[in-house]
């Protein structure tokens, strides 16, 4: 289920806010694996 979040995420057809509570920091930590954040974008460096 994280996956499909991740998924549907990244084509914009969902937000973060939109992911069920129970997967939001599983979804997050997915993302942040991939360098970006909770909208699906590239994470800037400082």
């Amino acid at each position: 289920m994280v996956a499909v979040c991740v998924t549907l995420i990244l084509d914009g057809l969902m937000t973060f806010a939109e992911v069920p509570r129970t997967l939001k920091t599983k979804v997050q930590t997915a993302l942040e694996t991939m360098g970006l954040d909770t909208n699906g974008h590239p994470i800037k460096s400082a």
